[in-house]
């Protein structure tokens, strides 16, 4: 049975959310770092624009930072009035004038893939 010394040493680190920047100008740096103050000093160093740190969150125990891209399926309702002599025509013309900008209705489904591990310090 191993010790708890050796259990302790095959533990992952937590995983820690660093925003660098400030309130209306931030970047989300995700690592792994043993503490809160690690991840700091991580964050700023990994970073070349920003030299503070905005806010951290943290930490998460068995977690794999990352870049992950999310895809959002959404149906929406857009409204366009437009004037035309039949449906048929004003139904071009509407589709022609759209400018996507309607109302969020639901989202129907999502799908999320990990672009980019981070281990320790450094992307994989």
């Amino acid at each position: 049975m191993a010790s708890e010394e050796e259990s302790a040493g095959d533990k992952q680190m937590p995983a820690w959310a660093v925003w660098v920047g400030d309130a209306s100008d931030n970047e989300c740096v995700p690592l792994l770092a043993e503490s809160e103050k690690d991840a700091r000093q991580q964050a700023t160093n990994a970073v070349d624009e920003y030299d503070s740190v905005y806010h951290v969150d943290g930490p998460y125990e068995n977690s794999e930072p990352g870049l992950f891209e999310f895809t959002f399926y959404t149906e929406h309702k857009e409204t366009v009035v437009v004037a035309g002599p039949n449906e048929e025509y004003a139904e071009e013309t509407a589709e022609a004038e759209r400018d996507y900008s309607g109302q969020l209705v639901q989202t129907t489904h999502s799908e999320s893939r990990c672009i980019k591990r981070v281990t320790g310090g450094s992307s994989e």
